[in-house]
């Protein structure tokens, strides 16, 4: 019972998967954060240039 137990892979392709998706997972909002900080800096930069108000 054992053997067939120790044998049986079902299970490894759902751990895998699990483990594949979280791993995507983390990447895609450690680089969404990249890309925001660096677009609120450049959205920021571009505020300073604009004009405030009537002079």
């Amino acid at each position: 019972m054992l053997s067939k137990l120790w044998s049986d892979e079902a299970g490894v392709t759902q751990v895998e998967t699990a483990i594949l998706a979280a791993l995507v997972a983390v990447t895609a909002i450690a680089a969404w954060q990249g890309f925001g900080d660096g677009i609120a800096t450049q959205v920021g930069g571009d505020a300073d240039q604009l004009p405030t108000g009537p002079r």
